[in-house]
């Protein structure tokens, strides 16, 4: 009888299989280290981005004023009550 018991419970061991500890505790930190490097490389995709629109919007802002500054002046025709150019 306590052999048999002995014999089922050693069976059972055998038929249950579960993950060793330390393969789990490496897929834990590979999944905590894709994290840290995803959330690092969008902070950096955001701050490159950010520069860029800093730059095109500098450039946009250079490009209006340099057209404003060709722009005629334009007058009002007391006479007539037409804008005109200068």
């Amino acid at each position: 009888m306590i052999i048999n018991a002995v014999v089922n419970n050693l069976s059972l061991q055998r038929t249950t299989h579960m993950l060793p500890l330390p393969p789990v505790i490496a897929w834990t930190l590979a999944a905590i280290g894709a994290v840290a490097v995803s959330k690092v490389l969008a902070r950096e995709w955001r701050r490159v981005n950010a520069e860029l629109d800093a730059q095109e919007r500098a450039s946009e802002r250079a490009s209006q004023a340099g057209a404003r500054d060709e722009l005629p002046t334009l007058r009002r025709d007391p006479a007539s009550g037409v804008y005109r150019p200068q």
